[in-house]
């Protein structure tokens, strides 16, 4: 029987973007210091509010294997992915380059999701689809990976 606990599990925090916490609450607290419910107050309410779930939805990538799914999620877990073990054909730690960004997007070597730095897992697929993975310590992630497909 196979266990429940994770082969894998790591978070990266997106500092850059859990950055935008203290922006929000000086936000909210101009918008509280006796302006009444004007339209620049509303806007500052509004704004800082958008802020705030920034970093609740992407403020950090959190990547977890476990023996049948590698399985990422953004922030507070609302915006998530996995794909079977079976369906991975091969692992390499990779950079992006600057202009590749941050976030989810799509390149020119499969889809991106990444919150900070450069480093990156390029997974394919056996379906010839691939796609990139950030993370702050790639050959641990690779090498738990590898481990993984071993196994199943």
């Amino acid at each position: 029987m196979k266990s429940d606990r994770p082969v894998y599990e790591h978070s990266q925090i997106a500092w850059s973007i859990v950055g935008f916490v203290p922006v929000c609450l000086i936000g909210f607290w101009l918008a509280t210091r006796g302006i009444p419910a004007t339209a620049p107050a509303v806007m500052l309410y509004a704004g800082a509010t958008v802020l705030l779930l920034t970093p609740l939805l992407f403020g950090w990538l959190s990547i977890r294997i476990d023996h049948e799914r590698l399985r990422w999620a953004f922030g507070v877990g609302l915006i998530r992915f996995s794909v079977p073990l079976r369906e991975i054909e091969s692992i390499e730690p990779t950079k992006t380059s600057f202009f590749t960004g941050k976030g989810i997007r799509f390149t020119r070597r499969g889809w991106l999701y990444n919150v900070s730095g450069s480093a990156v897992i390029l997974i394919r697929r056996s379906n010839g689809r691939s796609f990139l993975l950030g993370t702050d310590e790639p050959e641990r992630l690779a090498a738990a990976l590898e481990r993984s497909r071993v196994r199943r």
